[in-house]
């Protein structure tokens, strides 16, 4: 009888003992998600100078032809690596993806850029 007793406190002491630790890790979680937030936040405060959002002026020669529905379109698709880094470090991109969409044809095509791609430029030192 009092083996008996003893596995049912011993269980019920498990069971606490998990819910606290899952407790544990989700604010554990929920603290590291709320410092990256904190950090994007604290970076819209710096001068639209160091940012270089806007910069440019408006110039008609350079907007492009009205897309009229017939011709494909590409999408270059830029994913971001800003582990470590230093305070007005830009971050690199970490992967290229080039979706091809052809509304003719209806198809999709997707191309992957590795990240050390190196490509030689005419009349530029090696």
């Amino acid at each position: 009888m009092g083996n008996k007793a003893a596995t049912g406190a011993r269980r019920k002491w498990m069971i606490w003992v998990s819910i606290a630790v899952l407790i544990l890790i989700v604010s554990g979680y929920i603290g590291y998600q709320s410092v990256g937030v904190y950090r994007v936040l604290d970076s819209f405060d710096a001068p639209k100078n160091e940012l270089q959002i806007g910069a440019h002026q408006e110039d008609e020669s350079m907007k492009p032809e009205e897309w009229t529905g017939a011709e494909p379109v590409n999408i270059l698709l830029m994913g971001g690596d800003n582990r470590e880094l230093m305070k007005n470090e830009s971050a690199r991109s970490d992967s290229l993806l080039v979706a091809s969409i052809n509304p003719l044809t209806k198809q999709a095509r997707l191309f992957s850029v590795l990240r050390d791609t190196y490509v030689a430029i005419y009349r530029r030192p090696r």
